[in-house]
């Protein structure tokens, strides 16, 4: 059976065969990305000093989940995720942006810190930024 799907780019008809049981290597790349976001759903959570039920206890989960996702035995749903980010006060936007760009972690928590101050904050903030970069 072949599952028909317009190209993106060209706009060409593409015809896909349909693989209706996932490939052992697929099953091995979903088992390895949610040991990737484990080990980074922890790094987050060490790097803010929280521990395992700290965390699930600001994030209203169950100590068991924090830590079956950070093994990367549990794929959290959305709600999960979000309940975490805030747990450890990022946005989602930060924790995602982190988890595929890690270098853009920073700029998108600094992002994160501004939010939540007045205007007059952020005016001086960017100032400072500037003077620094600008030296």
């Amino acid at each position: 059976m072949d599952s028909t799907v317009w190209h993106a780019a060209c706009g060409a008809q593409v015809s896909t065969p349909l693989d209706p049981a996932p490939t052992l290597l697929a099953r091995r790349l979903d088992l390895d990305e949610a040991q990737r976001f484990g080990r980074y759903i922890r790094q987050l959570r060490e790097d803010r000093g929280l521990t395992q039920s700290e965390l699930a206890a600001r994030a209203g989960v169950a100590v068991d989940s924090v830590r079956r996702i950070e093994r990367g035995q549990l794929s959290p749903s959305l709600r999960s995720v979000a309940k975490l980010a805030e747990g450890m006060e990022i946005s989602l936007h930060s924790l995602f942006g982190g988890y595929e760009a890690p270098g853009s972690f920073l700029a998108d928590r600094i992002c994160d810190l501004l939010a939540q101050r007045p205007p007059e904050d952020v005016v001086s903030a960017h100032r400072v930024i500037v003077a620094l970069l600008e030296a």
